[in-house]
């Protein structure tokens, strides 16, 4: 149902849009000078979220006094966008590249999709006045949007700052060991056992022994190292992390010819590097990174194939070990060790802290002390089924069962999901071979033609493959320009071409 049920003339002749009760969402005698009034008293952000567009006056005189700034402005609906679309000012505004007009629905996707806070800096959200006062469902729907983007951004942001140029430094050097990687063939009519590495996976390592002839075991790379330890060899293994710790997890591996092992093209280097010498079978896929999103735009141009994508959902591996038996055309998927949760310890047995931990121990801060305080970092509330979570895992566990319930039908028993899937489709064989140096040669022409005509809010592919890194920047350059910043990204992506 429309918002807005007609168009009035003011006093000055301006058209004006009614709400279905008559009320006019401007002045009836001159909406731009009302306009000019409110921009006056509104204070300088890099980015505003507004709620309400109406005529487009206010955000014609917001834009006159903030020209640089960009506008995120929602309406009712996409009905009402087009009815709105015969007023002239808010017509003039669809082809303002600084201005985004979109349904309130869609208030949580345009705000992760265009606010980059090491780009934008200041934000600010807005309310139309009249706008609030006739739609109290909007409204409702636009605070819930704007909340939930903000704790999504922040997250994200939050990580960037601490990775951006470790991924950034990752994915250049894994680029660089991309020729003749393998392109696996799926046994896809067996079960795809994904395992991750929570303390219930003790308990379904013997079902894996007995039936392991049946399965096709995906681990994550945690996981990895429990399976090792009990002599089993896995079909796959999934890693995403960029961190140096994560190569720990395969310092021990043995009989890789046999393993698959999928790496993000953001995963630690020295992890890749080690798998590759020892002669182990390896494939890179994406989960995100716009600098990967333009090499895989540039590896289906030279080869016709991209490296696939992987969803991570928060960013957990769990996800992104479901996801590629997903994408690899399983039909039935268990998963096991999923646990996001604490029974008396954190994790299976065998995962690389059972190691590190016995190396650290001493007689006052032993390996349980050791155990105890990763345990009890944060505070701990109980489970359904005893074991004991945080707010982090939880919201883990929720997204995960969130995503699984998207993609099949699945039947939970306290520890382990099983799976039948939807839909499949064998999408999980990326690019074999990756010309590095020819890479390397068209990044640096794009970004040397795109630097200096690049205008938000619509940033060209390969400038915002550098804003991970500028995240990561701006902790430590706090009063450097955008541009100054993209400049330090890009020069230390020189470092590795």
């Amino acid at each position: 149902m429309r918002l807005y049920a007609d168009i009035i003339n003011a006093k000055n002749g301006s058209p004006v849009p009614l709400f279905s009760n008559g009320h006019a969402m401007h002045s009836r005698y001159d909406p731009e000078k009302e306009a000019a009034g409110w921009a006056s008293t509104i204070n300088y952000a890099s980015l505003f979220v507004i709620a309400g567009t109406g005529g487009g006056y206010s955000i014609a005189a917001l834009r006159k006094r903030f020209p640089e700034s960009v506008i995120l402005a929602a309406e009712h609906s996409e009905e009402d966008i087009a009815f709105l679309s015969h007023i002239p000012a808010f017509h003039h505004l669809l082809s303002d590249s600084r201005v985004v007009i979109f349904p309130v629905k869609k208030t949580k996707t345009v705000m992760k999709n265009y606010y980059l806070p090491a780009v934008y800096g200041t934000l600010a959200v807005i309310e139309m006045h009249s706008w609030q006062r006739e739609n109290s469902d909007d409204i409702a729907t636009f605070r819930a949007c704007v909340a939930d983007a903000s704790r999504a951004i922040s997250a994200d942001y939050s990580v960037q700052s601490h990775f951006g140029k470790l991924w950034q430094r990752n994915i250049m050097l894994n680029l660089k060991q991309c020729n003749g990687q393998h392109a696996p063939v799926f046994p896809t009519e067996k079960t795809a056992f994904v395992a991750a590495a929570g303390p219930s996976l003790d308990n379904a390592i013997s079902y894996v022994q007995q039936n392991r002839a049946s399965l096709y075991v995906i681990a994550t790379d945690t996981a990895y190292h429990s399976f090792a330890k009990c002599g089993i060899a896995c079909d796959a293994v999934v890693s995403i992390d960029g961190q140096m710790i994560s190569a720990s997890h395969f310092h021990n591996a043995v009989h890789v010819e046999d393993t698959l092992f999928v790496f993000d093209l953001c995963a630690n280097q020295s992890a890749v590097q080690f798998i590759n010498r020892l002669g182990g079978k390896t494939t890179f896929v994406q989960t995100g990174h716009p600098l990967a999103q333009y090499a895989s735009c540039f590896a289906e141009e030279k080869t016709g194939t991209r490296f696939p994508i992987i969803e991570t959902g928060a960013g957990t591996v769990t996800i992104a070990a479901f996801d590629a038996a997903l994408k690899a055309g399983f039909k039935k998927i268990t998963v096991a060790g999923a646990d996001f949760s604490y029974s008396q310890k954190p994790y299976a047995k065998g995962t690389y802290l059972d190691a590190l931990y016995n190396t650290q121990n001493t007689r006052t801060d032993t390996q349980e002390t050791l155990f105890s305080r990763l345990m009890f970092r944060t505070a701990l509330a109980e489970t359904e089924n005893g074991m004991k979570t945080t707010d982090t895992l939880a919201s883990y566990k929720a997204t995960f069962e969130s995503y699984i319930a998207q993609q099949c039908d699945v039947i939970y028993d306290g520890k382990i999901y099983t799976c039948l899937t939807k839909k499949s489709a064998s999408t999980l064989i990326g690019a074999t071979q990756f010309d590095f140096d020819a890479f390397a040669a068209r990044f640096k022409n794009d970004f040397t033609n795109a630097r200096d005509t690049a205008a938000a809010p619509q940033f060209p592919l390969v400038v915002a493959t550098l804003f991970p890194a500028v995240a990561a920047y701006r902790m430590t350059h706090l009063n450097e320009s955008v541009a100054s910043l993209l400049k330090l990204a890009y020069n230390d992506i020189l470092r590795y071409t």
